[in-house]
């Protein structure tokens, strides 16, 4: 009888230990998942402020090109807005930004305006094209991308019926680029390729030219211009930035196999901000797009989130 007691005593503190030890299995997860919910939330909250803040720091933008703007007809990069915003202290971490010319880029909608390829952008984005190490007959698919007929363009355009036999089949546009990332989907564009060029192009109305003020030498390079009239370019707006066409012209006289003033500008009216907030371990980049028109009114026409912002604790 004793024995089976015993017995009995022995499989109850046994059952006693499995419930303790499961309890604290239980607990610990419990507590992961609690310590986990916590970190999301902080996470989130940290988040929602990063935008807000790269929210203010658009706002500080376009008073900035307003202001730009009332006092100056023309852009370049000696002007207020081209100055980088430096890092300042907030609550919980530091913010930063900087404004550049989104028409100092080559424009990729240019390529087909008013019904037709206009054959200088072309040329240049060719010219561009090739000093990636591209195909410059990716251009031709471009314009197919961009015009709304079905009948393919040179011996590498493609329309929807090349499109829809891809694995992942999906029709071309037949408007213009609303975002570079489009160019991803051309035909012959690879991603080292689109990684290349999105630094040197833009997706912006056909109608907006580049501005000569704030071009980088290799963007000036692709329109053709030989060596000696790029360096002219160079210098003169180094020291005095072009204040019109006609002051362009006066000074950076074009020789016969320049090419013409159509497509060229030196004021702009597309800004891109960049912008950066650090929160503790939180690290939140933002890029936003701000078209300012002739009056000095501004708009956001988009922003994006961009690679490079995470959580880094």
């Amino acid at each position: 009888m004793q024995a089976r007691f015993a017995r009995q005593r022995g499989v109850a503190l046994i059952l006693v230990l499995v419930i303790v030890a499961f309890a604290g299995v239980l607990s610990a997860n419990l507590l992961q998942q609690q310590q986990r919910l916590i970190s999301l939330a902080a996470e989130q909250t940290a988040a929602d402020q990063a935008f807000l803040y790269a929210v203010s720091l658009e706002q500080w933008a376009m008073r900035l090109l307003r202001t730009d703007r009332a006092g100056n007809a023309s852009d370049s990069e000696q002007d207020i807005w081209a100055t980088a915003f430096p890092a300042i202290s907030v609550a919980g971490g530091e913010i930063s930004a900087r404004i550049t010319d989104y028409q100092a880029r080559l424009n990729l909608n240019r390529v087909f305006r008013s019904g037709a390829v206009d054959q200088a952008a072309k040329a240049a984005l060719e010219r561009l094209f090739q000093s990636k190490g591209m195909d410059p007959a990716v251009t031709e698919a471009l314009v197919d991308w961009i015009d709304k007929d079905h009948n393919a363009t040179g011996y590498r355009g493609a329309e929807d019926d090349y499109y829809t036999r891809l694995p992942q089949a999906y029709l071309s546009a037949g408007r213009e680029l609303a975002d570079v990332s489009e160019l991803r989907l051309v035909r012959g564009m690879s991603e080292r390729g689109f990684l290349s060029l999105s630094p040197v192009v833009a997706a912006l109305p056909a109608s907006a030219g580049l501005n000569v003020n704030t071009a980088s030498p290799e963007v000036l390079a692709a329109l053709g211009t030989g060596p000696q009239t790029l360096q002219r370019i160079l210098a003169e707006r180094r020291v005095r930035p072009f204040e019109s066409l006609a002051d362009f012209e006066a000074r950076v006289p074009f020789p016969d196999d320049d090419p013409g003033l159509d497509g060229l500008d030196v004021s702009s009216g597309y800004f891109l901000l960049h912008a950066e907030v650090v929160l503790g371990g939180y690290r939140y980049v933002q890029e936003t797009l701000i078209q300012r028109a002739d009056d000095g009114s501004c708009s956001i026409r988009w922003r994006q989130r961009r690679p490079g912002g995470d959580n880094t604790g």
